[in-house]
């Protein structure tokens, strides 16, 4: 493995120590290869790296691998604000785009360690939660370092407090100093895009004291009013977003959004 070209890359990127830069270059080395599953055991065969290296490069170093991201994501973000940032959307005033969505790790069975029941829109899912953040820069994604969900159970067993994703994201938030990848900005050029999982006062308050701009779905039930009777009455009773959408049809019609997917050198159409 010293001889491997991955090494050399492990040892020019990441900031890690010398113990354990050959155990990375092999872990990144299995994940390279083409596997129908890629695990611990896969790993030691493919490199001749015992398997409880491994173990402990997963379980033990996990603050490496957060600050290790985030400093890629600070170099790279850096050389794209050297160069200067376009717009997020052409004619719009946003230079920069915080994008928040999370994904899930499926698995068959409850009994797997952290594993929860989650309901992600199309029916209810087992697995792990990530709670991916990103950094949208002239058109390319940087991955800042995810959120982690734990489940109730598994913060009893490492003895840590329970917080709800939303929580986590508010803390996030507050943490997250976007000076330290673009410099000096002005925090109207940002703006934050979230679904509807994410509808929460908090998380807005967040991205407020920030001085960042907001776009987010509603959920239906929301209460709202529209801005014309909020001014004339503002103790008018609040209504659900879908009745306000009803009952001002005429005033603001509903129109589609069509967008193209494009496959190869054939592009078709796709609402």
């Amino acid at each position: 493995m010293a001889q491997n070209p991955i090494s050399l890359v492990v040892r020019c990127l990441l900031k890690l120590p010398s113990r354990v830069e050959q155990v990375t270059a092999g872990y990144l080395f299995s994940l390279m290869i083409p596997a129908p599953r890629r695990t611990q055991t896969f790993a030691s065969q493919v490199t001749g790296i015992h398997q409880s290296q491994f173990s402990r490069l997963l379980s033990n170093h996990g603050d490496l691998a957060r600050d290790n991201l985030a400093h890629l994501a600070k170099i790279r973000a850096g050389e794209l604000a050297q160069g200067g940032l376009r717009p997020v959307v052409k004619g719009g005033p946003w230079k920069a785009a915080v994008i928040i969505d999370a994904t899930l790790h499926g698995r068959s069975s409850l009994h797997v360690q952290n594993a929860q029941r989650f309901n992600h829109g199309e029916g209810f899912v087992i697995g792990h939660q990530w709670t991916n953040v990103v950094l949208v820069l002239n058109d390319e994604v940087i991955a800042l370092p995810p959120i982690p969900f734990l489940s109730k159970g598994e913060c009893k067993r490492l003895g840590i407090e329970y917080q709800s994703e939303h929580k986590k994201i508010v803390a996030y938030l507050r943490r997250l100093d976007l000076k330290g990848y673009i410099g000096d900005h002005d925090p109207g050029s940002v703006i934050c895009l979230m679904d509807s999982g994410y509808d929460s006062k908090e998380i807005q308050k967040a991205c407020f004291r920030k001085k960042w701009d907001l776009m987010g779905s509603l959920k239906s039930n929301r209460g709202v009013q529209s801005w014309s009777e909020g001014k004339v009455d503002p103790k008018r009773k609040w209504i659900r977003v879908d009745e306000l959408f009803r009952t001002h049809r005429k005033q603001a019609p509903w129109q589609s959004v069509r967008d193209e997917v494009r496959s190869g050198r054939n592009s078709a159409p796709d609402g």
